[in-house]
């Protein structure tokens, strides 16, 4: 009975207790209970959907759809039009690099003279030709990656070589260095580039820029050190997933 009792008042105190947290006493006054408006919190919910689908998609718009930006890499083709001490000239070349978080890309590249470049000015009365290859380090700052128009800014830190000839190695089956190679080098080479690039889908990019090449330590024969220096002007073909 007694144990009973000490129960019976601790159930009394809690319901008193619950009872003014649940309902608090009036102060006599007129109060003013807010009630939240249904469309009010409908609009916000929508503001903060919209919110995290503009944040997720941010760095994910292509020209012809939507995609996941993360680190990733590619493979790259690209043909560049310019001159080589006054001579036309086209470079073709690939790279391949890792792009971290699709803003930084870090990998190699490779280029080399695709046309005939032939000088009649080198040696008198013979004509020689030029034949070039380079490559090295590629660094690759991409500006603003998460929208389907934006810039890249590759840049090509690395060695390369020149040799002039009097029968080009990739007509003469029987081309010989020694008797047909008239005078070569080694150089060093810095290219920065500066290219628009369009995401077209998911996994390719097109751009469309230019290449300035510094060749440096450049010695053959009766050709300046910057002759080979120059702009170049190109189209690049992106294909991989960053």
């Amino acid at each position: 009975m007694k144990y009973s009792l000490i129960i019976l008042v601790a159930i009394c105190l809690g319901s008193t207790t619950y009872s003014q947290e649940a309902y608090p006493e009036s102060t006599g006054e007129n109060e003013e209970i807010e009630v939240a408006d249904p469309a009010q919190q409908v609009i916000r919910y929508e503001e903060q959907v919209q919110g995290q689908h503009r944040r997720h998609h941010r760095r994910n718009q292509t020209i012809f759809g939507n995609r996941h930006g993360h680190s990733g890499g590619y493979g790259a083709l690209s043909i560049h039009l310019g001159e080589m001490n006054d001579q036309d000239a086209i470079i073709v070349g690939g790279r391949g690099a890792w792009v971290i978080g699709s803003g930084f890309g870090m990998g190699f590249g490779i280029y080399g003279l695709a046309n005939d470049v032939i000088y009649d000015d080198i040696i008198p009365e013979q004509d020689l030709q030029l034949e070039m290859g380079y490559g090295g380090l590629l660094l690759e700052p991409i500006i603003a990656p998460w929208l389907p128009v934006h810039l890249s800014f590759p840049t090509l830190i690395g060695m390369g070589g020149a040799i002039y000839t009097d029968d080009s190695f990739r007509y003469n089956d029987r081309f010989d260095w020694d008797l047909n190679v008239i005078d070569d080098d080694l150089f060093f080479v810095f290219e920065p580039g500066a290219y628009i690039e369009l995401h077209l889908v998911r996994f390719f990019r097109l751009g469309i820029g230019a290449q300035y090449r510094f060749l440096g330590d450049l010695d053959l024969l009766n050709t300046g050190k910057q002759a080979f220096d120059g702009w170049t002007g190109g189209v690049t073909l992106k294909f991989g997933v960053y």
